[in-house]
């Protein structure tokens, strides 16, 4: 998944103390924080999914760095590009101009094709008129007031994010939807490069036309377009190669080798997967294994492959894990890197390690992206040209 990008303006501290908070309270690694008075028109453009925090100050006025960018920020197409906005006022001093700089900074997104989210109540506010209104009911986005209203702050935040998270963490744009159609199946006693195969003729004879893939390892690919080991390289290695990569700099120079292959993966690897020819990536580490058996040759490896065209996932798959207390320490395991993230800990399946422990077969499964699989048959350019409801009319 993309990053996050959140842009602040702040003079008081006020609203860059509100974007920590709102890093903090999503997914502190995959979000990153700018002031956009350090900010630039690729630092924008290079996100799917974007927070702008903006105060207003005196008479309607947007905060200086703000008004200074705006001429940028014209400059910006933000088609299928995700925002949710926030911003402070004052509803005692300014009442007839309460965080106007929202509804001038709302306006200029939406003119140039931004989906904007994250819509906020007005009831519970004091104040005579504002720029930043949906129908005199709503705010564009979280008004806050941080003079007159402070120990309001935090349950209003709360709710918000409540209402934007499960966007803003989920991947939307030309090729994700927060809800897509999926073909799952499983294969007893199938190896995984069993499955591979057959996921491989299912491909082609729902396209034909398509040519013959390319079955290639975890590690190959490593070698072949980053020129490293994955599995023997010394991690300042891997970061210094990382910190080259524009938006993260030195961003994660403090996080595991698996995280930062993750990263490598998809803004290095991934975008060059498939471009004439479908292609089986297999033996990923074995901590992205997931719930997939380890390899018996190597137990670097998992069991697990994904299957690529044109820089799209459309399939991922493996030989499934039938080792009941393995797959525990795997949740248990899974816990505890969440909660270091930040994230809220998944409660245990007991009932899928009741099954495995009563005698699951030895198997393989795969689940394949419909949505993409007819986007490349009609040679659709989005996804949302595929399917039903796609999150912008849901």
């Amino acid at each position: 998944m993309k990053s996050t990008g959140i842009f602040f303006g702040s003079d008081t501290g006020n609203t860059a103390n509100i974007a920590k908070k709102i890093q903090e309270k999503l997914n502190p690694i995959h979000s990153d924080l700018f002031d956009i008075a350090e900010s630039s028109q690729k630092d924008i453009e290079q996100y799917d999914k974007l927070i702008f925090g903006i105060p207003t100050w005196y008479y309607g006025e947007p905060q200086c760095d703000w008004d200074d960018f705006f001429p940028v920020l014209k400059k910006i197409n933000f088609k299928d590009k995700v925002i949710a906005i926030f911003g402070c006022g004052d509803q005692e001093d300014y009442s007839e101009y309460f965080c106007d700089a929202m509804g001038i900074l709302n306006k200029i997104l939406i003119n140039n094709q931004a989906k904007i989210i994250g819509r906020h109540s007005t009831v519970g506010y004091e104040f005579e008129a504002s720029k930043a209104l949906i129908n005199k009911k709503y705010f564009v986005g979280l008004a806050l007031d941080e003079d007159r209203q402070p120990e309001l702050t935090e349950s209003r935040l709360c709710h918000w994010i409540e209402k934007i998270k499960n966007i803003i963490n989920s991947e939307i744009g030309q090729y994700h939807n927060p809800e897509f159609t999926i073909l799952e199946w499983y294969q007893p006693y199938y190896t995984m490069f069993d499955l591979i195969r057959e996921v491989d003729d299912f491909l082609h004879h729902v396209i034909p036309k398509l040519k013959k893939s390319c079955f290639i390892s975890y590690n190959q690919l490593f070698l072949k377009y980053i020129g490293i080991d994955p599995f023997k390289s010394e991690i300042k290695k891997i970061h210094k190669i990382i910190s080259k990569i524009t938006i993260f700099n030195n961003k994660y120079h403090s996080h595991s080798r698996d995280e930062m292959l993750q990263i490598l993966f998809e803004y290095k690897i991934s975008p060059n997967l498939g471009k004439k020819y479908p292609i089986f990536v297999y033996h990923f580490p074995i901590l992205q294994s997931s719930m997939a058996a380890i390899c018996l040759k190597n137990k670097k490896f998992a069991e697990r492959f994904e299957l690529y065209y044109h820089g799209i996932e459309l399939a991922n798959g493996c030989c499934e894990l039938i080792n009941a207390k393995e797959q525990y320490h795997r949740f248990v395991f899974n816990n505890i890197q969440r909660k270091r993230k930040g994230l809220s800990e998944k409660k245990i399946d007991i009932r899928l390690l009741n099954a495995i422990s009563s005698g699951m077969p030895f198997c393989s499964g795969v689940a394949f992206g419909i949505d993409r699989l007819v986007m490349i048959a009609l040679n659709a350019k989005k996804i949302q040209d595929v399917i039903l409801f796609p999150i912008d009319q849901a």
